[in-house]
């Protein structure tokens, strides 16, 4: 199922797509192996790059949008920074026929990873479960449940959220997330009771 029919279902039957942080605990846990769609989305720059000032945050490659309005006077327009998007509605771009993102809540992640491309190691963020960076000699302290790991893309990017294991990445990796699949793809339902 798309993430768009993930949603489509979701308020059809008066119920949430699960959240990340929900989610990331029942697969800690082994009770959840499909690849699923999360309800919220992650927000971030080109590699190395920061926001733009001023200007709509869009997707390089699908066209979704995250109207400037919603990041106006958040301090995101630096390095190390990405956006936790808990959506309250998804509208469609006439434009650019792409996904306009309207917030429910944004989260300022700090130390987000910067390189695209590649799997980066991170401790997962307690409200969020995204993996945000931490100095090389700090990760031995890190207790392995707290562990995750992050595949983003190099361009910017506003992505939803997917988790599972079933082999995507690693089929023996549970701390993986997704932040690099794009609405299109097929994936399983995870709804909150």
């Amino acid at each position: 199922m798309t993430r768009r029919a993930a949603q489509k279902y979701a308020m059809r039957h008066k119920k949430k797509l699960a959240s990340h942080a929900l989610m990331d605990q029942a697969i800690l846990r082994g009770e959840m192996t499909r690849l699923s769609w999360a309800r919220e989305w992650l927000v971030y720059p080109r590699s190395r790059g920061f926001f733009t000032k001023k200007r709509d945050i869009k997707d390089e490659q699908t066209g979704c949008i995250l109207p400037w309005e919603f990041v106006r006077g958040k301090d995101v327009f630096r390095k190390n920074v990405a956006l936790f998007v808990d959506p309250k509605t998804l509208g469609k771009s006439k434009k650019t026929k792409g996904t306009i993102l309207i917030p429910e809540a944004i989260t300022v992640l700090e130390n987000f990873p910067q390189k695209g491309e590649r799997l980066v190691c991170g401790r997962a963020d307690e409200k969020t479960a995204i993996p945000l960076i931490v100095p090389a000699d700090e990760w031995g302290l890190i207790l392995p449940w707290m562990r995750r790991k992050i595949f983003r893309f190099s361009e910017q990017s506003v992505v939803p959220i997917s988790r599972g294991y079933e082999g995507f990445f690693d089929p023996e990796d549970k701390h993986v997330v997704n932040a690099c699949m794009q609405a299109g793809c097929l994936f399983w339902l995870a709804l909150e009771e």
